[in-house]
């Protein structure tokens, strides 16, 4: 059985979420304006240690960090930190009521306290 995918795009890439595990996705422009594709980051939810969250403004964009084990950076709330964790998808005020349920989705997860609507 395939699990289901919950995918939220932000500013600097695409976040995905399964039951096992979060995928932050990037892509990047390049010369002459073409998109290449960057690695992908797979962390898999036993690794995460925390999520932060900060909510978008009108002059701010938002952030959801996620930390793990390995993870550099572990400041709380701290936009210029977030900005460079590649751990970090950032995401404009306009985005702002997908990325709290995808922080809400994601909380479930971690604490195994969710049923997927679509098997059951």
């Amino acid at each position: 059985m395939e699990e289901t995918a919950y995918k939220f795009k932000g500013v600097n890439g695409r976040l995905i979420l399964t039951p096992k595990k979060v995928i932050i996705s990037r892509d990047e422009l390049g010369v002459l304006g073409k998109r290449r594709k960057l690695k992908d980051i797979i962390i898999n939810m036993e690794d995460i240690e925390n999520v932060y969250f900060k909510d978008a403004s009108t002059f701010m964009n938002g952030f959801l960090q996620i930390v793990t084990k390995d993870s550099k950076n572990k400041t709380k709330n701290n936009v210029l930190n977030a900005v460079k964790d590649e751990n970090t998808i950032m995401f404009s005020r306009h985005h702002k009521t997908f990325f709290a349920k995808a922080k809400k989705l994601l909380e479930q997860y971690l604490n195994k306290d969710y049923t997927d609507p679509k098997t059951g």
